[in-house]
Protein backbone atom coordinates (compact mmCIF):
# COMPACT_ATOMS: atom_id res chain seq x y z
CA UNK A 1 0.00 0.00 0.00
CA UNK A 2 1.29 3.25 -1.09
CA UNK A 3 2.04 5.61 1.96
CA UNK A 4 -0.36 8.29 0.98
CA UNK A 5 -3.12 5.67 1.02
CA UNK A 6 -1.94 4.42 4.50
CA UNK A 7 -2.37 8.35 5.66
CA UNK A 8 -5.57 8.30 4.46
CA UNK A 9 -6.45 5.32 5.94
CA UNK A 10 -5.26 6.32 9.45
CA UNK A 11 -6.92 10.05 9.00
CA UNK A 12 -10.10 8.00 8.16
CA UNK A 13 -9.58 6.41 11.79
CA UNK A 14 -8.67 9.66 13.35
CA UNK A 15 -12.07 11.10 12.10
CA UNK A 16 -14.10 8.24 13.81
CA UNK A 17 -12.25 8.80 16.85
CA UNK A 18 -10.27 5.52 17.15
CA UNK A 19 -7.20 6.80 18.16
CA UNK A 20 -4.80 3.82 18.39
CA UNK A 21 -5.45 2.52 14.58
CA UNK A 22 -4.26 5.31 13.30
CA UNK A 23 -1.28 5.86 15.60
CA UNK A 24 -0.01 2.11 14.68
CA UNK A 25 -0.51 2.77 10.77
CA UNK A 26 1.89 6.44 11.41
CA UNK A 27 4.40 3.84 13.20
CA UNK A 28 4.21 0.98 10.74
CA UNK A 29 4.64 4.20 8.18
CA UNK A 30 7.91 5.35 10.04
CA UNK A 31 9.79 1.66 10.11
CA UNK A 32 10.17 2.10 6.38
CA UNK A 33 10.12 5.95 6.11
CA UNK A 34 11.92 7.22 9.60
CA UNK A 35 11.77 10.23 7.67
CA UNK A 36 8.00 10.93 7.24
CA UNK A 37 7.54 13.62 9.46
CA UNK A 38 3.68 14.05 8.92
CA UNK A 39 3.46 10.60 10.74
CA UNK A 40 5.76 12.02 13.21
CA UNK A 41 3.13 14.78 13.85
CA UNK A 42 0.16 12.94 13.71
CA UNK A 43 1.66 10.38 16.63
CA UNK A 44 2.14 13.65 18.67
CA UNK A 45 -1.26 14.75 17.77
CA UNK A 46 -2.77 11.83 18.68
CA UNK A 47 -0.88 12.30 21.98
CA UNK A 48 -2.04 15.34 22.78
CA UNK A 49 -5.98 14.27 22.23
CA UNK A 50 -5.23 11.10 24.32
CA UNK A 51 -3.59 13.26 27.00
CA UNK A 52 -0.12 12.39 26.91
CA UNK A 53 1.02 15.54 26.78
CA UNK A 54 4.80 14.08 27.67
CA UNK A 55 4.63 12.14 24.54
CA UNK A 56 3.04 14.32 22.27
CA UNK A 57 6.29 16.59 23.46
CA UNK A 58 8.52 14.33 22.17
CA UNK A 59 7.47 13.91 19.16
CA UNK A 60 6.22 17.55 18.21
CA UNK A 61 9.95 18.76 19.29
CA UNK A 62 11.28 16.41 16.68
CA UNK A 63 9.04 17.88 13.92
CA UNK A 64 9.77 21.15 14.97
CA UNK A 65 13.28 20.84 15.46
CA UNK A 66 13.50 19.17 11.20
CA UNK A 67 11.45 22.72 10.53
CA UNK A 68 9.34 21.67 7.55
CA UNK A 69 6.05 22.65 7.97
CA UNK A 70 5.44 26.30 7.83
CA UNK A 71 1.93 26.24 8.80
CA UNK A 72 2.59 26.65 13.10
CA UNK A 73 0.57 23.44 13.79
CA UNK A 74 3.47 21.63 15.57
CA UNK A 75 4.62 24.70 17.79
CA UNK A 76 0.53 25.18 18.78
CA UNK A 77 0.36 21.69 19.72
CA UNK A 78 3.55 21.58 21.77
CA UNK A 79 2.67 24.88 23.18
CA UNK A 80 -0.61 23.69 24.05
CA UNK A 81 1.08 20.10 25.65
CA UNK A 82 3.02 22.92 27.73
CA UNK A 83 0.42 25.01 29.38
CA UNK A 84 -1.93 21.24 30.32
CA UNK A 85 1.32 20.69 31.83
CA UNK A 86 1.76 24.02 33.79
CA UNK A 87 4.74 25.05 31.89
CA UNK A 88 3.63 28.29 30.72
CA UNK A 89 6.72 30.22 29.79
CA UNK A 90 7.53 27.13 27.28
CA UNK A 91 3.98 27.51 26.22
CA UNK A 92 4.15 31.30 25.43
CA UNK A 93 7.48 30.51 23.47
CA UNK A 94 5.55 28.21 21.10
CA UNK A 95 2.87 29.96 21.01
CA UNK A 96 4.86 33.09 20.07
CA UNK A 97 6.42 30.73 16.98
CA UNK A 98 3.03 29.92 16.35
CA UNK A 99 1.93 33.06 15.90
CA UNK A 100 5.03 34.63 13.82
CA UNK A 101 3.95 31.24 11.54
CA UNK A 102 0.30 32.57 10.85
CA UNK A 103 -1.35 29.62 12.40
CA UNK A 104 -5.14 29.43 12.14
CA UNK A 105 -5.00 27.49 15.65
CA UNK A 106 -2.62 30.32 17.41
CA UNK A 107 -4.98 33.16 15.68
CA UNK A 108 -8.07 32.17 18.03
CA UNK A 109 -5.88 32.52 21.44
CA UNK A 110 -6.36 35.33 23.48
CA UNK A 111 -2.87 37.55 23.92
CA UNK A 112 -2.45 36.57 27.65
CA UNK A 113 -1.87 33.17 25.90
CA UNK A 114 1.54 34.15 24.53
CA UNK A 115 2.61 37.46 25.49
Amino acid sequence: MLVKAKHQEAFDYFATQEYDKPKAIFKEILKTNPKDYLSVQNIGIIDLVQRNYEEAIKSLTVVIKVNLFTDGKSEYSRGYCYEQLGELEKAKKDYRKSQAKNSSQEMSLPVSKYE
